[in-house]
């Protein structure tokens, strides 16, 4: 339905005439009702042909001053509103009824979610582990992970990748972002060189020969020209060491006091002369 909006400007007599318009127009509405709520009428035809004899009615000699389609439209408005009334009544009763059908209590249920808490991540080639509240990372496995020399990762905007609503569940559930606060922690406790490193083409480039190999995130196999036939995360994993070394080990970048890590947070340690001398000798 489209409204239409004006502003009139008239003189007073127009303002006088058109109040007693509104005013009569409400009076037949309310007596529509009246009329109804005696049980006289059973459709809406009933009060058009209502409107009709209340104009002709010497005892409301303003009612036929409202012309016919202002009184039938009154009449409309009114029959509406019985409709609406009577509708939500009967849904009332409809739904007290399959309450009382139900045993046991009564109320809007509560779901619970049965499955398990999904909040922990691990990596079984490299020993990491994320705790299930997620307030400390472990490594565990036989490779000696907390003996490292350097920890390489992607620098991953989590930020960014969350808001694809296909994966944002799945990475708030791997704690990507607090895994890696944790890394670069744990990084300074060993005395371990934390580097964040370019996501971009760390899965698409060989790692043996340096080619460019398209593929779709359903492929999960690097397969080579060169014939290096690698899974795609260990292939991504050697471009991150090599990048990793390459930056540490020649270029002498360092992770600066105030960088700020995938969290939008800014990480308060930064990699001392001590430190990188360590780690290049």
């Amino acid at each position: 339905m489209i409204v239409y909006e004006a502003n009139l400007k008239g003189n007073q007599h127009q303002y006088e005439r058109l109040n007693e318009a509104i005013r009569t127009g409400l009076f037949i509405g309310n007596s529509c009702l009246r009329f109804w709520e005696d049980g006289n009428a059973l459709s809406r035809y009933d009060l058009y042909k209502y409107v009709t004899r209340l104009a002709k009615d010497a005892g409301f000699p303003w009612a036929k001053k409202l012309n016919s389609q202002a009184r039938q439209a009154m009449a409309e408005r009114t029959w509406a509103a019985i409709s609406r009334f009577s509708d939500n009544l009967r849904l009332s009763a409809h739904v007290e009824a399959c309450k009382k059908q139900i045993p046991g209590k009564k109320g809007y249920p509560k779901y619970k979610k049965n499955r398990p808490n999904h909040g922990s991540v691990e990596y079984k080639v490299t020993g990491w582990k994320l705790s299930e509240n997620r307030d400390r990372i472990t490594f565990t496995d036989g490779f000696k992970a907390g003996g490292f020399k350097l920890y390489g990762s992607r620098d991953l905007k989590v930020r960014n990748m969350v808001k694809n609503h296909k994966l944002a569940k799945s990475i708030s559930d791997a704690s990507w972002t607090q895994f890696r606060t944790w890394l670069e922690y744990f990084g300074k406790v060993f005395g371990t060189v934390t580097v964040a490193i370019p996501p971009h083409y760390t899965s698409q480039n060989c790692s043996n020969c340096g080619t460019i190999v398209k593929k779709s995130l359903s492929t999960r196999t690097h397969k080579c020209g060169c014939g290096t036939v690698l899974d795609r995360d260990e292939n991504a994993a050697k471009n991150i060491l090599k990048l990793g070394l390459r930056t540490v080990g020649h270029t002498g970048t360092f992770q600066s006091k105030y960088w700020i890590n995938a969290s939008g947070q800014m990480s308060l340690w930064c990699l001392d002369e001590s430190q990188y001398t360590k780690f290049a000798g």
